[in-house]
């Protein structure tokens, strides 16, 4: 009889496990666009099997929305429920609305479109922008809402979401606008946010404008919900450190020009003893060339997982 093990079917899976122990915590680096956050300690990082389906992810699964053994996340309540309308051809592993599915599991709740619960429009509210929608800043009955829905799509699949009649009776309602640092390359404004960046800014607003309401004039948003984006902010900085790290590394078509650039300028410079406005050895990379080094589909989906 063959004795079979993992490593046999999936020997980088066992490579990936072997490291764990040589891998330290991840830290944020000081550098780092969210160095201002207040962020929850991150664990030790590195791929682990999925209990439930056995697939390999980092830190959690994004198909079973559970965090991996030994990766638990910061606890986080929020003063609403959330329901997310997910498009089916969005692939689980680019979603980041799976992360508050993960941090917040007992309150935000996720649902394959068009399979939608039918909303009490008096107590529900949807995230999206419009002419028409109110700001969360403005709104006075926070008392009467309970739920607010938030839709997970490309914004060329955001249309037939919103078309549906259980969506399109909901009041509308939209953040301030707000600068995406989603890595991810879009045709659109920068100011069209991924989806856990528009949960993040829509909470961190309710908090100033329900204090408000409740006649806390003087109440300032201190980070209480900052660690929405826990997930997010590992997943940004893991990406750019692999390629700071690795200058001959090639810039996948699908990552923004500018996402590694301005990081590995300023690395390049800092090891040659000069300052970043002086140093312009990065100006030539992230370009949309097709090489030899550039990242795979498959490779791309890697990082992006949890």
């Amino acid at each position: 009889m063959i004795q079979t093990t993992l490593d046999q079917f999936f020997p980088f899976v066992g490579q990936e496990l072997k490291q764990q122990s040589k891998n330290p915590t991840f830290q944020l680096p000081q550098d780092s666009e969210f160095a201002n956050l207040h962020l929850a300690p991150y664990p030790f990082v590195g791929r682990k099997i999925c209990p439930s389906c056995s697939m390999s992810y980092s830190m959690y699964c994004p198909y079973c929305t559970i965090p991996l053994p030994d990766y638990q996340p910061p606890k986080i309540t929020l003063p609403l429920s959330v329901d997310i309308i997910h498009h089916p051809k969005e692939k689980r592993t680019k979603s980041t609305a799976i992360h508050l599915c993960i941090l917040c599991p007992e309150q935000a709740h996720m649902y394959e479109f068009p399979d939608v619960p039918d909303y009490d429009p008096n107590t529900t509210i949807c995230l999206f922008p419009s002419p028409q929608s109110e700001d969360v800043t403005d709104i006075k009955d926070w008392n009467q809402i309970n739920k607010v829905v938030f839709i997970d799509s490309t914004w060329q699949q955001t249309g037939g979401i919103c078309i549906d009649k259980r969506i399109q009776k909901l009041r509308k309602v939209q953040i301030h606008k707000q600068q995406t640092k989603f890595w991810r390359v879009q045709d659109k404004s920068p100011e069209y946010l991924a989806t856990i960046e528009a949960i993040y800014y829509f909470f961190k607003e309710y908090a100033v404008s329900s204090a408000h309401m409740s006649g806390n004039t003087n109440y300032q948003y201190n980070g209480e919900y900052d660690n929405l984006l826990w997930y997010y902010v590992y997943q940004y900085e893991r990406i750019q450190s692999e390629y700071v790290a690795d200058k001959d590394k090639q810039v996948s078509k699908k990552l923004k020009q500018t996402y590694i650039r301005a990081r590995r300028s300023k690395s390049e410079a800092d090891q040659s003893g000069r300052s970043s406005e002086d140093g312009n050895e990065g100006d030539d990379v992230g370009q949309d060339k097709e090489q030899d080094g550039k990242l795979s589909d498959s490779k791309m989906d890697k990082e992006d997982d949890g």
